[in-house]
């Protein structure tokens, strides 16, 4: 098995759309919304997808989930550069 394949599934990650002294968008999401369980069950997923995707990046067909579980607070943008830029 190519482990590189596993540990690349997202080729974006999570971490690499933060800035000095700003949450990654993942993180903040779970800032707002308390912790990592709650965002878990606005996605339905189990909390340790969200673990994952703190390693791994959030998977394309959950972005717009957490945009809306965030009220827009997090943004596709945020979240997705790579799938959503800004116009």
């Amino acid at each position: 098995m190519n482990t590189s394949n596993i540990n690349n599934k997202y080729a974006y990650q999570s971490g690499a759309n933060e800035t000095p002294g700003n949450q990654a968008p993942l993180e903040k999401a779970i800032a707002i919304l308390g912790t990592q369980k709650e965002l878990a069950a606005l996605c339905n997923v189990a909390q340790q997808q969200i673990s994952k995707w703190l390693k791994n990046g959030v998977p394309p067909a959950r972005v717009l989930m957490i945009e809306r579980a965030t009220n827009g607070a997090v943004t596709r943008y945020d979240l997705r550069p790579d799938l959503y830029p800004r116009d």
